[in-house]
């Protein structure tokens, strides 16, 4: 999205100069763009992981590596556990 750009203030003289249809006409189109671009923005905000049609982040790494390594070592002293009673 291309940054807006506002009218300077010869262009508004300009434009005053040759008479009110012009300074109509100039407004105009100034917002009209301005009303695009906050529909554009309005529609980024409102979108989120279920509707943008891209999944959510994948997280890399846990947030807190001692718990998740705490996790681990439950889960494969339990297994081991578990197999040790099977045999």
């Amino acid at each position: 999205m291309e940054p807006l750009r506002l009218p300077s203030e010869d262009e508004i003289t300009t434009a005053y100069d040759k008479g009110k249809e012009t300074v109509a006409a100039f407004f105009y189109e100034t917002f009209v763009k301005m009303t695009e671009r906050i529909r554009k923005l309005e529609d980024q905000t409102a979108k989120n992981s279920s509707n943008s049609g891209k999944p959510p982040p994948v997280m890399d790494w846990p947030r807190n590596p001692k718990a998740y390594d705490m996790k681990v070592a439950r889960k494969a002293v339990g297994s081991r556990a578990i197999q040790a009673a099977r045999s």
